[in-house]
């Protein structure tokens, strides 16, 4: 475990040298999705069989009705 993490502090030590991965790791926290590239989140998805990216943005339209012009 010692070569892996330069401190006991382990994790923090990553909130000083890289800034940007740590916001990036915020980031996706707060909303629910894995922080990494389309190889690795398709890893992800296959292993849970749920959907890891996210989808369209917005309501969904409805279709034709009878009543519509």
């Amino acid at each position: 475990m010692n070569d892996r993490l330069p401190s006991p502090a382990g994790l923090f030590d990553l909130i000083e040298t890289d800034v940007a991965a740590f916001d990036a790791l915020r980031k996706a926290e707060s909303v629910g999705r894995p922080v990494g590239g389309e190889a690795f989140q398709n890893r992800i998805a296959e292993q849970t069989g749920r959907v890891v990216k996210p989808g369209k943005r917005g309501r969904r339209q409805q279709a034709n009705s009878a009543l519509s012009p």
